[in-house]
C-alpha cells in the first residue's frame, strides 16, 4: 500500500536517495575512524577520562 501511494505520488526517488546518503556518510565515518594513524589519538582520548585532575582544579572553589 505505502509502495502504491508513493508512485503514484512520484515519490519513488527520495527513499532511495535517502538511503545512499545514509550509506555513504556511515562509509566515510567508519574510514575515517578506522585511518592510518589514528589509534595514538583515540589512546590519548580514552586516557584523558581517566587521569588525575586535581592539579588543574586546586583552586577551584576558594573564591569569596
Amino acid at each position: 500500500m505505502i509502495r502504491q501511494v508513493m508512485e503514484g505520488a512520484g515519490l519513488t526517488l527520495w527513499p532511495i536517495l535517502s538511503f545512499i546518503i545514509f550509506l555513504t556518510s556511515c562509509g566515510l565515518m567508519l574510514l575515517w575512524l578506522y585511518r592510518p594513524g589514528s589509534t595514538p589519538i583515540y589512546g590519548r582520548m580514552a586516557r584523558m577520562a581517566l587521569e588525575n585532575d586535581d592539579a588543574k582544579h586546586a583552586g577551584e572553589g576558594e573564591e569569596g
